[in-house]
């Protein structure tokens, strides 16, 4: 192995100053050429493997394949590193306002805050390798979207509660009814989610979650009836409203 090796090596050192000459006179290089180029000339094989490794080596060959040039190559780092950064920036401002408005939860936001800057020192220690920036830059956007989740989730929590507050005991009404009554400033909260704020909606979300089935009961129906089209609050259902 190490002889072979060794053997390796010397044949590179024939074979690479030649393709380098040869790729930065004709932008390519190729077994052909290189046997040409040679005093002794040499066989394909041995030839083969010494370009091959060479190509290995040479990134400007490799950006060359695919119609990049190193001047490009270096714009689109400097250009991702740009973008990362200000990703990461945005990220940990969210972060960190987040912190200093829930203060019920403090020792949580705390544990966050330190793993958001852990995190960001991370980033900026490796800003120089692109395969990290591009992971790093895939992990915050996954973040972005757990945080949107769960700002969906509190907005959509806001509006069943508002639909119970305004609903008296025995009354049974319809999605659509539900609609009618909500506030002016819930519709245009609304607008900044993915999911409208339609009847259809508001009937998904009253039974899809738990919460919401101990406020509100739905309108008995037989086998083979539509689906549920009305809803009332349950006997207890004022007092959680009040609680939460």
């Amino acid at each position: 192995m190490a002889e072979n090796r060794k053997k390796d090596e010397k044949k590179d050192k024939a074979i690479f100053p030649l393709a380098d000459r040869l790729f930065g006179e004709e932008g390519d290089v190729s077994i052909r050429t290189l046997i040409q180029a040679l005093p002794n000339g040499g066989s394909h094989r041995d030839v083969g493997r010494s370009l091959q490794r060479w190509k290995d080596q040479r990134i400007e060959f490799r950006l060359a394949r695919k119609g990049f040039a190193l001047e490009e190559h270096q714009k689109i780092d400097l250009r991702l590193m740009l973008i990362w950064k200000r990703a990461t920036q945005k990220i940990r401002a969210e972060f960190d306002s987040k912190i200093e408005k829930l203060d019920s939860q403090r020792r949580y936001a705390f544990e966050l805050r330190n793993e958001a800057l852990a995190l960001a020192d991370g980033h900026l220690a490796v800003a120089g390798q692109m395969s990290v920036q591009i992971v790093t830059l895939r992990k915050e956007l996954r973040a972005e979207k757990l945080l949107q989740r769960r700002r969906s989730e509190e907005f959509w929590d806001r509006v069943v509660l508002e639909i119970a507050g305004l609903m008296v005991p025995n009354e049974w009404k319809t999605p659509k009814e539900m609609l009618v009554d909500l506030d002016e400033g819930l519709r245009r909260e609304a607008r900044f989610h993915v999911e409208p704020l339609t009847e259809a909606t508001i009937r998904k979300k009253i039974l899809m979650r738990e919460d919401h089935e101990k406020l509100f009961e739905a309108e008995p129906r037989a086998e083979g009836d539509p689906p549920v089209k009305r809803f009332r609050l349950r006997p207890d259902a004022k007092g959680r409203v009040k609680a939460a």
